[in-house]
């Protein structure tokens, strides 16, 4: 399975040369997951910078509610180095509403065990379900740790901020930030996020997308609209995503 760290998507005709620089996530936020579950505790807060237990003995197939603000980024990990307590091997995090739409998956990030990054584009709950490969349930006692790992400031926009290509075989630079995107598209999901540029092609014909990227290991997805469709998140088409 591919990790996609970064998401970056294209407001343009045509495409030139990019030079990107980027921050590892924390975690996976890979799309898709397990489904069901039987919840167990009420609804859990936090601010802590630092890992917190979520509800201490939690089986496998069932799910804690957390609240979230829309803008803060949290992570939900069973790492032993964050201090969870894994009692079976291959466990599995699904992140979803309380509809159950599904927002974040994740699956052997630290060995065997997983860990969610998430930056929350609403304000409300959400449930972690923990299963055991593949979306078992097993009666044994683990206790899930969750921080908040950043926030404030609003939820992130990828309108806010747009760049423009003067012209073809003329490099743009970007750093993309640590922390989630806030568009959900294309086949991956990845949690990177979003940066939009904005480009008119002076001749008509193929135009390619040259990257070079400082991250060892690093996807980055492009995706393209006409300009005239507007900046928001919807209305793209996926091109491709370019490793390294």
């Amino acid at each position: 399975m591919k990790l996609y760290k970064l998401f970056t998507y294209m407001l343009i005709l045509g495409l030139c040369m990019f030079n990107v620089g980027s921050v590892n996530a924390q975690g996976q936020c890979f799309f898709g997951g397990c489904f069901g579950g039987v919840p167990y505790g009420g609804a859990l807060s936090t601010t802590s910078s630092t890992f917190v237990g979520a509800m201490s003995c939690t089986f496998g197939g069932e799910y804690n509610t957390f609240n979230v603000t829309a803008g803060n980024s949290y992570e939900w990990s069973m790492c032993p180095a964050d201090g969870a307590t894994a009692a079976f091997f291959d466990d599995q995090l699904t992140l979803r509403t309380t509809s159950g739409t599904q927002l974040c998956y994740s699956d052997d990030f630290c060995g065997a065990n997983a860990k969610i990054s998430w930056t929350a584009t609403f304000t409300g709950q959400v449930q972690v379900l923990l299963t055991q490969y593949n979306c078992l349930s097993t009666v044994a006692c683990n206790t899930m740790v969750w921080r908040q790992s950043g926030g404030g400031g609003g939820a992130f926009d990828p309108c806010a901020s747009i760049s423009p290509i003067s012209a073809c075989n003329v490099p743009v630079s970007t750093v993309i930030a640590s922390g989630n995107g806030a568009w959900a598209n294309g086949p991956f999901s990845p949690p990177g996020k979003e940066k939009v540029y904005t480009f008119t092609p002076i001749a008509t014909g193929n135009y390619t997308i040259t990257q070079s990227v400082n991250t060892t290991g690093t996807y980055i997805d492009y995706f393209f609209k006409p300009q005239s469709s507007g900046c928001s998140s919807t209305g793209w088409t996926f091109v491709q995503d370019i490793f390294g």
